[in-house]
């Protein structure tokens, strides 16, 4: 499970539609647990191991947040920049293919895909998140300006 703690209307939204999607419908491992402008994240849980694979589309941003427990990531596909705040400065660095990125705890991160990306995530305990509202508000004014493509139908 996760916990909130004092976010804004839009944080709230968010994950009340992302969890309520999780446990209201069970989905199979190819239908994502939420998909949007950016992508989709899928939920995995495999005996209790709860990770999530995200696709996540060219120049689109995602994170934002961070978290008590450390984070894991490894990158299966495409190249992937991290921005973290550390010691109340901006790091960003490039990553690859087959790479395990360990972020402590507590440490606000911010993803953009360089290239379109698929990496898994997980966490070193119960999964609990807050937002780093410098970063959100960067991946909130991309998702404003994104237009959803429309289909041959819809033209």
């Amino acid at each position: 499970m996760f916990t909130l703690k004092k976010t804004d209307s839009k944080s709230r939204k968010f994950f009340k539609e992302y969890y309520e999607a999780q446990f209201m419908k069970k989905k199979g491992l190819d239908e994502p647990l939420y998909k949007d402008s950016r992508g989709e994240i899928h939920r995995i849980n495999i005996k209790g191991v709860r990770f999530n694979a995200l696709f996540t589309k060219k120049g689109a941003l995602r994170s934002g947040d961070y978290h008590p427990n450390t984070q894991y990531n490894i990158i299966l596909k495409g190249i992937l920049e991290i921005t973290i705040r550390k010691n109340g400065k901006d790091i960003t660095s490039r990553n690859e293919p087959g790479q395990l990125i360990i972020i402590p705890p507590n440490t606000p991160h911010l993803y953009k895909s360089v290239t379109d990306t698929v990496l898994l995530e997980w966490w070193s305990g119960p999964f609990k998140v807050k937002y780093y509202m410098p970063y959100r508000k960067i991946i909130e004014k991309q998702l404003k300006n994104t237009k959803p493509k429309r289909s041959k139908a819809q033209k």
